[in-house]
């Protein structure tokens, strides 16, 4: 949702904004499974000296709170699991404003759920109000792979692209999961998922989206995999 006045320069300065800011590339990358991603860092490392440039300043309000901790994990550790709804306001020197409203989620075992939530909305916030290039993402839908004419094992599942989009989100899941009981696992990677595909508002419906999907995973378990 955003709002905002019909009058005033912060319409043109975030027009300004648009116009100059970069692709933001792949800097980061997934220990666990060797992917690149961008992180919330990328996004303030480009768009900190735009807003400067074209006096723009953003400020949060956060408009809901919602806490759950449960045990969770293969060693049934206390989780808190936040989900925030977030305004943020974009805002021009002559006070002239735009506001856009996010929804954040995260899980974490320790104290960061909340800014792991927060940073989640903004970072998802920034990539929508200013359409930023994702360079090096190939939309599942800019191509029609070649069916090649070969006939699955018998008994072998069939799986529909939907169904193949999703596989990959459950083993991006899988891998921040660990132990030998694969029951608490499975349990565990569907939470994930599911956490994952709440926040990002529904499953997949391109390559793109898969990789967003997972990004936020990996973001989910990145502080805790830092220290």
């Amino acid at each position: 949702m955003m709002t905002g006045p019909q009058e005033g320069i912060i319409y043109q300065q975030m027009a300004n904004i648009m116009a100059d800011v970069p692709a933001i590339p792949k800097a980061q990358q997934n220990k666990q499974q060797g992917y690149t991603f961008r992180g919330i860092d990328d996004m303030y490392n480009v768009l900190h000296g735009l807003f400067v440039k074209h006096e723009v300043v953003i400020y949060p309000e956060v408009l809901m709170a919602d806490y759950v901790q449960q045990l969770a994990g293969r060693n049934q550790n206390l989780a808190t699991d936040a989900r925030l709804r977030i305004r943020y306001t974009f805002a021009a020197v002559d006070g002239s404003t735009v506001t856009i409203v996010m929804q954040g989620e995260s899980r974490d075992f320790a104290d960061k759920a909340t800014n792991q939530a927060m940073s989640a909305a903004l970072k998802y916030g920034l990539l929508e109000m200013f359409l930023i290039p994702l360079e090096g993402v190939t939309d599942g839908d800019a191509a029609s792979p070649e069916v090649v004419n070969e006939k699955p094992a018998e008994g072998a599942p069939v799986l529909s692209m939907a169904d193949k989009r999703m596989r990959k989100v459950k083993d991006a899941a899988w891998q921040h999961t660990d132990g030998d009981d694969t029951e608490a696992r499975i349990v565990e990677s569907k939470q994930i998922v599911a956490q994952a595909i709440s926040q990002f508002g529904g499953e997949p419906k391109n390559q793109t989206e898969v990789e967003a999907i997972i990004a936020n995973i990996d973001m989910m378990f990145k502080e805790d995999d830092a220290e």
